[in-house]
């Protein structure tokens, strides 16, 4: 298995850019490339509240780089897309549902397909010759074994664990390191074929197609559908003593304007008592 020169310097090059200082911001924020954009989203948002202190969001850093970014103190609030380990709750971290966004598969925007089933994903990322209806050569764009991408995919049917094995020895292919990169790869590749979320595809305006799964679509009337059989749950990590700024925007991005610009990037924002 192999990763693209490109995509490893993107990455090295999010990984190296300076986190926010104190002194730049008051509420530092980063985490998992799924909520990237909607973090500039809410922060800008949120500077127009009365008395908002400024929110400065970091580089994609991944769930991992984000919940090490708080606990390093480097970062106020880390948005995940994963649940805390063991070892960092007990390090008086806590997580609060955010939203949920659909996981859906993606393809490059010229592949004559609009719909996908369970069986035929694994096929084609099993078989290493396997064509588009238009004699396109399917390209797998894979995601590293520990990402929460991957875990998500070996859900979506039987025997997907073997078709990732199958797809991951083929010489050649390209594992993504970031959502971004993994999407960046989809829409440049002919043939691509991935997954991605939602929210990230809606909130970046990113140049992919998005397919219906097993009769299900994505979007419903123009908004993430919640019958959706597949979504991805986001959560906000932060300090269980977080400072009186940090607590005043977790509270902001459960309101109702900071819900509405989920809804229309592609999010189901979660109510305060835990459901959509």
């Amino acid at each position: 298995m192999t990763t693209t020169r490109r995509t490893f310097i993107a990455s090295l090059s999010a990984f190296a850019a300076p986190l926010p200082s104190r002194a730049q911001a008051a509420v530092r924020v980063g985490g998992s490339g799924v909520c990237h954009r909607l973090l500039i989203g809410l922060a800008t948002l949120y500077s127009g509240q009365p008395d908002a202190s400024q929110v400065a969001v970091a580089p994609p850093l991944g769930s991992t780089g984000g919940i090490r970014g708080v606990l390093g103190g480097q970062l106020d609030l880390a948005c995940i897309s994963r649940p805390l380990t063991g070892p960092e709750t007990s390090q008086a971290l806590l997580a609060v549902p955010l939203a949920r966004s659909p996981f859906v598969v993606i393809t490059h925007p010229h592949v004559p397909l609009h719909e996908l089933r369970g069986p035929e994903f694994v096929r084609w990322l099993s078989d290493p010759v396997a064509t588009f209806a238009d004699g396109t050569r399917v390209r797998p764009i894979l995601r590293p074994r520990d990402d929460t991408d991957t875990r998500l995919m070996l859900r979506l049917h039987t025997g997907m664990a073997q078709a990732l094995e199958l797809a991951a020895a083929r010489p050649g292919v390209v594992t993504a390191a970031t959502d971004q990169d993994a999407v960046r790869a989809v829409a440049s590749t002919p043939g691509a074929l991935g997954v991605s979320t939602l929210g990230l595809l809606m909130s970046e305006q990113s140049r992919v197609k998005v397919l219906d799964w097993d009769g299900h679509a994505p979007l419903r009337d123009g908004s993430a559908n919640p019958d959706y059989p597949h979504q991805k749950e986001i959560r906000i990590a932060f300090p269980a003593a977080a400072p009186a700024a940090t607590l005043k925007f977790v509270a902001f991005v459960r309101t109702a304007p900071a819900q509405l610009l989920m809804r229309q990037w592609g999010y189901l924002p979660v109510k305060p008592g835990g459901t959509p």
